[in-house]
C-alpha cells in the first residue's frame, strides 16, 4: 500500500511538473506570436506614416509650385499689359 501511495504522490508531482512545463511552453509560444504580430503592426504603422509624410511633402511642393506659377503668370500678364499700353500710346501718337 505504501508503494501505491508513493507512486500516487510521484504521479501527482509528475503531473504538476508536466502541466507547468506545457503551460510555460504554450505561454512562450503565445508571447512570441504576440511580439511578432506587434512588430508587424508597428512596421506597418511606420510604413504608412512614412507614406503619409511623403504625400504631405508632395502636396506642399505642388502648392509651392502652383503659387510660383501663379506669380509668374501674373507677372507675365502685367508685362504684356504694360507693353500693350505702350504700343497703344505709340499708335495714338502716330
Amino acid at each position: 500500500m505504501s508503494d501505491n501511495i508513493k507512486a500516487a504522490g510521484w504521479i501527482e508531482d509528475l503531473d504538476r511538473v508536466v502541466k507547468e512545463t506545457i503551460f510555460a511552453a504554450v505561454q512562450n509560444c503565445f508571447d512570441v506570436y504576440e511580439n511578432q504580430v506587434s512588430d508587424r503592426i508597428n512596421a506597418d504603422i511606420n510604413s504608412r506614416q512614412a507614406e503619409l509624410n511623403n504625400l504631405l511633402l508632395q502636396k506642399q511642393l505642388q502648392e509651392i509650385d502652383r503659387e510660383a506659377e501663379t506669380l509668374r503668370l501674373k507677372t507675365a500678364e502685367s508685362e504684356v499689359l504694360s507693353q500693350l499700353r505702350q504700343l497703344d500710346l505709340v499708335r495714338a501718337s502716330l
